[in-house]
Formats: structure tokens, sequence, C-alpha cells
């Protein structure tokens, strides 16, 4: 992936190339594939949003029915439907709900012929997915809240703060299926099947976090567990990664790219008309016909120009508008 950033004045921009090995050529591009399948940030927003929906129609359910919204079972103890079908009508999905039967199972003649039309909201941002299953799964067990009639927040006495109701799971299910995550109250259940680890997870006061890969199996369990009676730490997992804010600030530097240019053994300072056409390719840079170049191979240099793109950005907010290239 290319990032572009670095101080533009007037009419030119100022771009630094780091360049491997000392030389003055860049590398070639990073392999195609492995771009396919990165993590975008608006994935992860989509993601979170999602769940933020899914949050707010079980507080809406209950507003309606009285309590929260459960896997439906029939008299002799069978599976119907899940809770995602239940709150449909709270999800803008009025018309999808109608078409259900609800007391027959989720693999009925008629019901399983819905399977297809599982709404946008369900299906996964990213990867690929058997049609019609989720991700998003809530918790049930002898642990989990997911049970008939509990409601907030007397079902949640550690807090609704503190607690997961509905998150990425490592796998996905049908989402009419009645399936979700169990919980016993020692096994935790797999997580992060979206984000190769990541994930995340509404919580009962209706926010979304988003987890980091590999959180402590003993912070899951007070997250999951609705009753455990016990304080959760100061650092219980979050993922501080990208896609937090609704877009990155372009006057930044990336983490990452200033790693990069900090171990770069050679810079080229590029000098480059904004006015030039994107369909001109000749003298271009990404579009941009390059004025002028000079390398800087000195390391007192190279240290001096990452710190002042740096200073740039604590003291002129915003008055910068970068352009860096990476490879």
């Amino acid at each position: 992936m290319r990032r572009l950033f670095g101080p533009v004045l007037t009419c030119t921009v100022l771009g630094l190339v780091a360049l491997p090995g000392g030389g003055h050529q860049a590398s070639k591009p990073k392999d195609k594939a492995k771009a396919t399948v990165s993590i975008t940030a608006a994935q992860l927003r989509a993601s979170a949003k999602n769940l933020e929906q899914i949050a707010l129609a079980f507080y809406n359910y209950q507003d309606k029915h009285g309590a929260l919204p459960t896997n439906l079972l029939s008299t002799d103890k069978k599976p119907l439907l899940s809770w995602r079908v239940q709150i449909l009508p709270f999800l803008e999905q009025d018309a999808l709900y109608a078409q259900f039967k609800l007391d027959e199972p989720w693999d009925s003649d008629h019901n399983k012929q819905l399977v297809a039309k599982i709404p946008k909201l369900y299906a996964p941002v990213r990867g690929k997915a058997d049609p019609g299953t989720t991700y998003y799964q809530a918790f049930g067990g002898s642990n989990g809240w997911l049970k008939p009639g509990a409601r907030f927040p007397k079902s949640f006495p550690d807090g609704t703060s503190n607690t997961i109701i509905c998150a990425e799971a490592a796998t996905p299910v049908v989402w009419t299926k009645p399936e979700d995550l169990v919980f016993n109250g020692k096994d935790v259940p797999a997580l992060g099947g979206l984000f190769d680890g990541k994930f995340h997870a509404a919580m009962g006061d209706g926010t979304v976090n988003r987890f980091r890969k590999g959180v402590d199996e003993d912070v899951l369990k007070l997250l999951i567990d609705p009753a455990d009676g016990k304080a959760l730490p100061a650092n219980f997992g979050l993922d501080p990664g990208p896609g937090t804010d609704d877009k990155e600030d372009p006057h930044k530097i990336p983490s990452d790219a200033k790693a990069l240019l900090e171990k770069a053994e050679s810079f080229e300072l590029l000098s480059l008309d904004l006015l030039t056409p994107s369909d001109d390719p000749k003298g271009t840079f990404h579009g941009w016909r390059v004025l002028g170049k000079k390398a800087i191979d000195k390391a007192e240099d190279r240290r001096a120009l990452v710190e002042a793109r740096s200073l740039a950005d604590r003291v002129w907010p915003g008055g910068l508008a970068g352009r860096f290239s990476e490879w």
C-alpha cells in the first residue's frame, strides 16, 4: 500500500522517498495478492458500525418487548430462529422479518430459503465466508447473558459497560440459526475471525470496542460474564491500531512511515508540481511532474528532516498537507 505525506509549498510538494541499501532506485511494489487481504480502516469502521446498530436494536427490542431478544426454541426445546432474526424490525428490515414463519425452525423448507437474504449489516465485511453466514454472535451458556428474560441493566450486575453482548466470533454461523458462542465460565470461546485475531465487541451500554489479538483469557472471562463480581483491570486489551477515527489525519506522519524514514539508509527529496495532470506518466511521480530531486545521504541530514517534519506536525497542525511515498 502506498501512503503519501510531506510538506506542500504553494504549487509544489516536497516528498521524501526512503531508498533501500543506500541506492536511489525504489524497490518493487508489494505483492498484490498480499495487498488484497490487508485490513483496511474502512473495514474496521464498517464492522464497528454494524455492531453499534445491533446494540441499539437490542435496546429498542427491550423497550417494546420488556426483555432482550434471545434464540427462539419450540415448546419441545428444539431450535427455531436466532436473535438476529428477532431484531430485524429494529434494523429497518420489517419486510424481511415478515417473511419468516416464526413457529418453524431456521432450516424448514420455508425458512431456509431466507438464509440467502442475509442483511448487509450481518454479512462479513472482509474475507470469504459461506453465503448467508455471519461472524456477529452473542454469548450463551451457563455464564453468558443470552438467556430468556434477560434485560438491561438487571441481568448485568457487573455493569453494562463492562460486559460484551455481541462480538466477532472466530468462525461464522448461519445468521438465522440459533447458534452462538457458548461460555461455561471456564473455556473462553474463540474470537477474531474477521480481522486476523483482533475483534470488535459491542458492550452492554451500546459502545463498541476493538480488542487486540491475544487478549488474556482471564480478562475475556470478566468481559463475557455479566455477573462475575470482579473488576476489570486498567488495561483490558483494547487495540490502539488504525481505524479508530473516521479518517486519518493527513498532516501527521504515521508511526510506521516514521520508522521507515528513521531506518532508511538514504532519502531522495523530490519537488513536485501539484498541477500536473494525472494522465501524464512521463517524468511524473504518482502523476505529479518532478521539478527536481536531491539525494540525502548523510545520517545527520536524514534525522534533521524527520525531526523537522515531526515538529511541524506538533507546532503547525493543519498547516502542512503531507505527501510521502512509501513502498
